[in-house]
């Protein structure tokens, strides 16, 4: 019996259970639509943020590529840099090493000449030196001849002098 009250009791006061078969009411439905709007919500929300991710992913990748693009073109303007540098470096050192064998021919030429030009003074000094080393010769020889032309001729005039007046 005291379990028949209780339950008796029990009923009585408590509010009675909604069956899971009953319609639900507008507020339940409203909780249910904002719930699913939230979910709704939430898969845009995760899409969106999925999409964003991708799209990061993307950008992320395409801005790889775009440096891994500008590093590959810097390291050939860098060579080619380089190559250029030392091509202009090469050039440079064959243009001095022209200028340099030039200035040496135009030296060696122009000592040549000096060269020339003095052996063609000193020989022209010498030749004028044996010029007038030849005529001063010359000149004594010619002093020497009338000397002993002189003295032969007057030696013989004596002579002669001395057999034609006795």
């Amino acid at each position: 019996m005291f379990c028949y009250l209780t339950t008796c009791y029990t009923l009585t006061t408590m509010p009675p259970q909604k069956s899971h078969f009953e319609p639900p009411k507008q507020s339940q439905r409203r909780r249910r639509e904002k719930a699913e709007e939230t979910e709704d919500q939430l898969s845009k929300r995760s899409e969106d943020t999925e999409r964003h991710a991708v799209s990061r992913a993307s950008q992320s990748q395409e801005e790889a590529d775009r440096r891994r693009r500008l590093d590959v073109q810097w390291t050939a303007t860098a060579r080619q840099s380089e190559t250029q540098e030392e091509a202009d470096r090469r050039r440079r050192l064959d243009v001095q090493w022209t200028a340099t064998a030039r200035q040496s021919e135009t030296q060696e030429e122009a000592d040549r000449r000096r060269s020339m030009h003095t052996q063609r003074t000193a020989g022209a000094r010498h030749s004028e030196t044996l010029e007038h080393d030849f005529i001063l010769s010359l000149f004594i020889h010619v002093i020497y001849l009338s000397i002993y032309l002189s003295i032969y001729l007057s030696i013989y005039l004596s002579i002669y002098l001395s057999i034609s007046h006795p």
